[in-house]
């Protein structure tokens, strides 16, 4: 048995960088808080099948948060399968780096963006 651990980060022009463990780091700065949640829909999961990351991006802040970049690089234990954003926001998978990336534009205060991330457990 293996444990898997699996990073993503966001950053934006007017905030500092968050990143998150399967688990809630938010960054407080003058006008804008973003917060990052990321959930596995398993917490065991065959060789061979999919899991489900639900990663939620809020900005609960004072102000929008602009250019916020998003990255998750995916364990060597996972193959990449898709990424997406609710916002309709584009994220590349980089197959060398592992890394999944992408601009997530503007987060408006109060507003959520959830990015969806499916991969298959390799080892």
């Amino acid at each position: 048995m293996s444990t898997i651990i699996n990073t993503a980060k966001i950053n934006g022009s007017n905030t500092a960088a968050v990143t998150g463990n399967a688990s809630i780091t938010s960054i407080n700065t003058a006008e804008t808080t973003l917060s990052l949640t990321k959930v596995p829909d398993a917490t065991t999961v065959l060789i061979g099948n999919n899991i489900t990351y639900t990663i939620t991006i809020q900005n609960t802040g004072t102000a929008s948060a602009t250019a916020v970049q998003f990255s998750d690089t995916l364990s060597p234990n996972l193959t990449y399968v898709s990424a997406t954003s609710d916002n309709g926001s584009t994220l590349s998978y980089n197959s060398t780096t592992r890394l999944i990336s992408g601009n997530l534009g503007t987060i408006a205060t109060s507003a959520t963006v959830v990015v969806t991330i499916v991969a298959t457990v390799v080892g």
